[in-house]
């Protein structure tokens, strides 16, 4: 039978590793900006003013999982299809990126997409910890239900109770 095995965490170095690690995958996403420019400037410039939200969400996630990033990101970049859809099909020329860019709408769908992200990560715990807390509270309720009907039923003793004497 297999056994799960834990992974030790080896405090700064594994920091070290994962610092690596994200500069490592920095370094392969602006390498592939830059080359990407030269094939297709507009829908780079597009997409490097609309995913702002994305990359201050990068930037102050301290957290291991790096969640944060991922779900502002994803929503980020629902909210920006929309406008890259139009300037693919648009003509895919720096004038119609710009005009796109002009647009308060582009604005509104990337970053109020974005903001939904941060609502999700800021708020969805909390939401979760409340409904949890309801249901622990009424399996709680349930169980001090059931146990005095035990001890109605059976006497005190079933109660980890003694009788009195």
């Amino acid at each position: 039978m297999a056994k799960a095995v834990e992974k030790a965490d080896n405090g700064p170095q594994d920091d070290k590793v994962r610092a690596n690690r994200g500069a490592g995958a920095l370094l392969w996403l602006m390498s592939g900006l830059v080359g990407a420019a030269f094939f297709a400037p507009p829908t780079i410039l597009l997409f490097s003013a609309g995913m702002v939200p994305t990359i201050v969400a990068w930037i102050v996630d301290r957290s291991r999982d790096g969640y944060t990033p991922m779900a502002v990101g994803m929503l980020n970049l629902a909210g920006l299809f929309p406008s890259m859809l139009a300037l693919w099909t648009g003509g895919h020329t720096m004038a119609i990126a710009a005009r796109i860019m002009s647009d308060p709408y582009t604005w509104l769908f990337a970053f109020g997409a974005a903001a939904v992200g941060w609502a999700l990560v800021l708020g969805l715990p909390k939401v979760i910890e409340t409904a949890l807390t309801f249901r622990n509270e009424a399996e709680i309720k349930r169980l001090e239900d059931r146990q005095a009907a035990l001890i109605a039923e059976w006497g005190p003793e079933v109660g980890g109770k003694s009788a009195p004497q």
